[in-house]
């Protein structure tokens, strides 16, 4: 098991290759850095962090199915909210910011990157 504050690896490519990167605003072409961390803590449900979360552990096959070698495993949208019946094809996937407003507006997740349209 490893600790989540030695989770480190930058997850923003990871991200870009989702479609799930979010630009800093007011600056063209740059990313937000996102640490492994907060991506493990984010599609686990855990959006409130402070040094007890980040003290919390992990085992190294969660950290890999979770982490940077996650993949979509539906190819329509999953968005909770939107039609269960629709075949739409996601043009873009759910960012970390996304998925916490909605967990804070509904208590219920959305992993990071998972298929968004409109």
């Amino acid at each position: 098991v490893i600790h989540l504050y030695e989770c480190y690896k930058d997850a923003s490519c990871h991200l870009r290759f989702l479609q799930s990167s979010e630009r800093i605003p007011g600056q063209c072409g740059n990313f937000f850095d996102v640490p492994e961390a907060i991506l493990l803590l984010y599609r686990g449900g855990i959006f409130s962090i402070d040094c007890n979360t980040l003290s919390l552990t992990i085992c190294n096959t969660h950290r890999e199915r979770l982490g940077l070698k996650w993949r979509r495993t539906k190819s329509t949208c999953c968005h909770p909210d939107h039609n269960v019946k629709s075949r739409a094809k996601p043009d873009r996937g759910a960012t970390p910011t996304l998925c916490k407003e909605y967990w804070l507006q509904t208590r219920r997740t959305i992993p990071v990157g998972s298929g968004k349209s409109n």
